[in-house]
Formats: C-alpha cells, sequence, structure tokens
C-alpha cells in the first residue's frame, strides 16, 4: 500500500514538473526583436536586392551585438564620391516583432575601411554619409564572409 502511494506521488511530481516546464517555456519563448541583414544587389534584376545573410538576436546576439557596435562607431563625413545605386553591400536593421526597418545603408570597401550611407529621408536623394575603420569593415566583410565576386 505505502508503495503504491508513494509510486503514484512520484508520478504527480514528475507530471507537475514536466507541466510547469513547458508551461515555463511558453511563456519565456524567445521572439527575434532584431535583425540585421547584408545583401547583394541582382545580378539580372537591378531592383532587385537578395539578402544572403540575415542574423538575429535569437540565433546569434553575440554578432548582432558586435555588427550594432561596429555601425555607431562610425563618424560622420560631410560627402562622399560613391555611387549611391551602385553599393557593396546593402544592410538592414529591423525590428521583425514590430514590423520596422530601423536603419537602411549601403557599404562600400576601401583600401582603409567603408564608407557608409544611410537613407535619411522617403529616398535615396537624402543620404548622410559616414566612414569606417578598416578594423571595422574588416569585422563586417569577414562576419559575412565577403568576396567581391558576391555582388
Amino acid at each position: 500500500m505505502k508503495k503504491s502511494i508513494l509510486l503514484i506521488g512520484a508520478i504527480t511530481v514528475c507530471i507537475v514538473l514536466s507541466l510547469s516546464g513547458y508551461v515555463v517555456g511558453t511563456i519565456t519563448h524567445n521572439e527575434v526583436s532584431r535583425e540585421i541583414r547584408f545583401g547583394y544587389q541582382h545580378s539580372e534584376q537591378a531592383n532587385r536586392v537578395d539578402y544572403p545573410h540575415v542574423f538575429t538576436d535569437v540565433e546569434n546576439q553575440t554578432i548582432v551585438d558586435n555588427l550594432m557596435m561596429t555601425y555607431l562607431h562610425k563618424e560622420k563625413i560631410e560627402s562622399a564620391n560613391v555611387n549611391v545605386e551602385e553599393p557593396d553591400l546593402y544592410m538592414s536593421v529591423g525590428s521583425p516583432k514590430q514590423s520596422v526597418i530601423l536603419i537602411n545603408a549601403r557599404i562600400w570597401f576601401s583600401t582603409d575601411g567603408a564608407i557608409v550611407g544611410e537613407r535619411r529621408g522617403e529616398s535615396w536623394d537624402e543620404v548622410a554619409f559616414y566612414r569606417m575603420d578598416e578594423r571595422d569593415a574588416r569585422y563586417i566583410m569577414d562576419t559575412i564572409e565577403y568576396e567581391e565576386s558576391n555582388q
């Protein structure tokens, strides 16, 4: 009799622990709040950008943090001698949770770093330019395994 009560008690405790673990997992479910995408202009369709490199704060928290710190480390410049329509790399930072793009940028790599163009208006007619040092540009290139032939 005591053994059967003990067995029923142990089974009940296991069921309660399993259910509470399931409920806690459901309540604390991680949802993507930041997404950083890097892409290239499609070779056949000029108006299309393909984003093969996507990093989220759920799957790649360290990469997202490092990319944001790298991006914030850039310094403003007055102008840049780049073709706004032909960047080396497209970058966007978004919040899928809120369905909004927070940063829409284009990047041009050079031997001493990179130029970042950030859209400031409804179109690319209003652009703020920034300079990124060689170390930060190299971090982005290494993270996405960038090669000139990717374009």
